[in-house]
């Protein structure tokens, strides 16, 4: 199906699709992005003939790109590795993971990014699709901690806090997507009760500056902060 809907840009997550989707993508002129989040991945991802590379930080919010759980994450923040992507890559570099308002971008840019990735920053918008539990643990006035969790799909992600995150710390977990799928029903019940404690609320490391306006809103305020 998405083939026949060619989209302009295609972006992957844990590593790098097959010769044949690559190939494919190419052909129907569709430009390609990647996340790596340590720069022997952003290496293999421009070899593989990648159009961009997002450059994902410890920071970022949901899910860590990085291609393998066998491997030792090396936790780079998005400014520990945007700058060496940029430095020993050719293609264009996004940087991921932190980047909340217009300084934020501003720095990106200044490190070298051509364009950034931001999530979190709009998960309290009014367009957002995050239950209204999800919105209220991220602008709580005193907030929990942001922490790692691969409790929810056996994978590493990023996200608030609540029980299920405390009752998974330091218990094994089923290999990906096993894990996610056995926690799905739970996740469905969470949200259907409107209980936070149970449902996977991602989110970044600097979610606390996340902001509930319009997307029109916070698009406009990212310009003038970027232009400030």
């Amino acid at each position: 199906p998405v083939w026949q809907l060619r989209p302009s840009v295609l972006s992957f997550h844990f590593g790098i699709p097959s010769d044949l989707i690559m190939q494919r993508a190419r052909a129907l002129d569709i430009a390609i992005g990647i996340t790596a989040t340590s720069l022997e991945e952003a290496l293999q991802i421009e070899r593989a003939g990648a159009n961009f590379i997002i450059a994902q930080g410890i920071e970022a919010g949901g899910h860590r790109g990085i291609f393998t759980n066998e491997v030792t994450d090396a936790r780079l923040t998005t400014f520990e590795l945007l700058p060496q992507v940029v430095r020993r890559c050719t293609v264009p570099v996004v940087a991921a993971g932190g980047i909340m308002d217009g300084c934020d971008i501003q720095k990106a840019i200044d490190f070298g990014a051509s364009a950034v990735q931001m999530g979190t920053a709009f998960l309290c918008c009014a367009e957002s699709g995050a239950s209204s539990e999800y919105k209220a643990a991220l602008m709580a006035e005193r907030p929990r901690p942001s922490v790692f969790t691969k409790g929810f799909s056996g994978r590493w992600a990023r996200g608030v806090e609540n029980a299920f995150t405390r009752h998974m710390e330091g218990k094994p977990t089923l290999p990906f997507p096993m894990q996610n799928t056995l926690t799905g029903a739970l996740r469905q019940v969470a949200a259907r009760s409107h209980d936070p404690e149970h449902q996977s609320l991602w989110a970044g490391a600097a979610f606390h500056k996340a902001r509930a306006l319009k997307v029109c809103e916070l698009m406009n305020a990212l310009q003038i902060e970027l232009k400030g």
